[in-house]
């Protein structure tokens, strides 16, 4: 069947609206999410906007939508929604995402999407019986990474628990596998807290190499054909490059601005000049006893936060002297690392696939079949 194309105004697609100020002093507990340029932000008490909705920068960062299924609160750095004009707002959601609304954006200092300029561009969309058919395999994707990344953080929390059991706790097995402190392990005074008798106090750096990360020679903020190598921030993905600095596994945290967040990677990455790369032959014990840092207690910046290697060497943390219990730690626990890295390999495929399909389901240079239905168990890569 060839594509139908319905051929409209912007304006006649879809109204945006721009967001609403909610200050960090009004902020108050709640569940109702806090949706920025960038997406989720934080949490309040009280929704502005009925979900399901859609939403995309409209200051700072543009081009980023995001799909919200119950209600929130927009900020006034975005614009979203406020009538769907009878379309799939998951339609939407993908129309959106494939206009590369950055493209529209003015402002040289700030970048600014003013929706304004969208209204009179002229698109082709789907008729309405057909939208939800044409996006329902692009849904499932979507669905099957969301899956992915419920099981990556509880394989996270498992971790953590192992972790706290061993190495906070001191409930490691024993020479007759009970748990150590329960069973009447000796403990001894530090000068962190009460250790084992046959553990010790001693520098991170006796257990890790650090070098800082480097300024990528090209950088895109959308992954494309040619760019596929994230390039890592403080905290997050910052964009693609298409070149790469490492490809085992390292652990990564902000050297400059954001610090606290902890990320741990196994492909090809190139982390960016504002991070330090960590590398040990016990990464997933060095993985969790970096998220148990101080950080603000060790930062050199006034003006902007600021870590140096010699401070995150220097940290003190409590070892066993036997690095036999430290192997057989991560025996325990690389298993479960194994199952995050395998899970965030296949959200990375399926997200290149959506990606691929999305421009050509949108245009209509693939179409559904009425009587077609993908099964979530056959997007598994």
């Amino acid at each position: 069947m060839e594509f139908k194309k319905i051929k409209l105004k912007f304006a006649d697609f879809i109204e945006l609206k721009r967001g609403y100020d909610l200050p960090s002093n009004e902020r108050n507990k709640g569940c109702i999410p806090i949706i920025s340029s960038s997406g989720k932000s934080g949490n309040h008490n009280i929704a502005k906007v009925k979900g399901p909705g859609v939403i995309t920068g409209r200051s700072g960062l543009i081009g980023a939508v995001h799909y919200e299924s119950a209600d929130f609160w927009p900020l006034n750095t975005t614009l979203y929604v406020k009538d769907f004009k009878g379309n799939s707002p998951e339609y939407v959601y993908y129309f959106l995402k494939n206009m590369n609304l950055k493209n529209f954006s003015t402002g040289s200092s700030v970048p600014t999407l003013n929706r304004n300029h969208l209204n009179n561009i002229e698109i082709s969309i789907h008729d309405t019986f057909k939208q939800l058919k044409q996006i329902k395999l692009l849904v499932d994707i979507d669905k099957k990474i969301d899956n992915n990344k419920q099981i990556i953080e509880n394989l996270e929390e498992l971790s953590q628990t192992l972790f706290k059991r061993w190495f906070v706790d001191f409930e490691f097995p024993d020479e007759n596998g009970n748990p150590y402190k329960s069973s009447g392990g000796d403990m001894v005074e530090s000068e962190l807290s009460k250790i084992p008798k046959s553990w010790k106090v001693d520098t991170l750096g006796n257990y890790i190499k650090i070098k800082s990360g480097k300024r990528p020679k090209c950088k895109v903020d959308n992954k494309d054909f040619e760019n596929v190598v994230p390039v890592i921030g403080a905290s997050k993905i910052m964009g693609y490059t298409n070149d790469y600095i490492y490809n085992e596994k390292i652990i990564i945290i902000g050297r400059v601005g954001t610090h606290g967040v902890i990320q741990r990677f196994s492909t090809r990455t190139w982390p960016s000049d504002n991070t330090f790369v960590i590398t040990s032959d016990f990464e997933s014990i060095i993985y969790q006893l970096l998220k148990s840092i101080d950080y603000i207690s060790l930062n050199r910046g006034s003006t902007q936060p600021l870590l140096s290697q010699k401070d995150i060497k220097n940290t003190k943390v409590a070892m066993p002297t036997n690095e036999t219990l430290l192997y057989k730690y991560q025996n325990e626990n690389d298993h479960i690392l194994k199952m995050m890295d395998q899970k965030n390999i296949e959200n990375q495929k399926l997200a290149q696939l959506r990606d691929t399909l999305l421009p050509k389901l949108m245009s209509g240079e693939i179409e559904i079949p009425d009587d077609i239905e993908v099964m979530e168990d056959e997007l598994s890569i």
